[in-house]
């Protein structure tokens, strides 16, 4: 989390007032791509009009508080034109890469991460917060990717479980 949406989940503000769409799996990382094109895809269409923040997402490992940097739909999409930039956007294996609009109406993470270093597949994960109408949309542009493990669950429910709280 940053300094911006830690306090908005403490009390269930956007992007934590709705729903989550999460994996029930990881995924490999071609399928992870095309998912996060999509998506990127949708925010950009719906939230072209805002500016992007990006952050290191440490919710999960220790709770750390980071600091949210500019970015923008060209630079997300920098890290989706292959695999090999894909894998290499994320700093640390189990660390999420999270960007969110200004007006905090949705936050998109993911995750890369090798199941075991024997294995030559690099699987990914990614989560999609904000509105009911936002979640549907998204559901909507990703049905046509076969075999997606789609999950839906309350955001503060999710947030709290992955957090330990």
């Amino acid at each position: 989390m940053d300094n911006i949406l830690d306090p908005a989940w403490q009390i269930d503000e956007k992007p934590f007032h709705a729903e989550s769409l999460i994996l029930e799996d990881w995924i490999p990382l071609g399928m992870l791509r095309q998912c996060l094109i999509v998506l990127t895809d949708y925010c950009q269409e719906r939230y072209d009009c805002c500016n992007l923040y990006t952050f290191e997402d440490w919710h999960e490992k220790d709770g750390q508080l980071t600091r949210r940097r500019r970015s923008s739909y060209a630079d997300l999409r920098q890290h989706l034109v292959s695999d090999r930039a894909l894998a290499a956007s994320s700093p640390d294996p189990d660390l999420y890469c999270a960007y969110y609009s200004e007006t905090t109406d949705f936050l998109l993470r993911y995750c890369i991460s090798p199941i075991s270093p024997t294995k030559s597949v690099t699987w990914g994960d990614f989560s999609f917060s904000g509105d009911s109408d936002d979640i549907r949309g998204a559901i909507a542009q990703l049905k046509p990717i076969t075999g997606l493990p789609l999950n839906l669950i309350g955001s503060s429910a999710y947030f709290d479980a992955i957090s330990g709280r």
